[in-house]
């Protein structure tokens, strides 16, 4: 790509998502089929799902609608104030 492309990739985008950013969004549904395409037959459970050593399960794809939990704030109300006298 040229330089002139990558800047204007970067304008107003977050740098992490610049790339991303030349790319319309997929939902589920969109991603799930295209892996199907790419698994050319196999099982998709089979592949695309595994267990961590402990035995905890892990997906193939993690989104905000597959949390499990709520989004944690940033900050605690009342949060303690750690500090050491000299």
């Amino acid at each position: 790509m040229s330089q002139d492309h990558n800047q204007d990739l970067d304008s107003g985008v977050n740098d992490e998502l610049a790339l991303a950013s030349v790319f319309d969004a997929a939902g589920d549904a969109e991603w799930r089929a295209l892996v199907e395409k790419a698994l050319k037959g196999k099982e998709f459970d089979k592949v695309m799902l595994s267990k961590s050593y402990d035995d905890i399960p892990v997906e193939a794809l993690y989104t905000a609608g597959s949390a499990r939990i709520d989004a944690q704030p940033q900050g605690r109300e009342g949060a303690w104030d750690i500090s050491a006298s000299h």
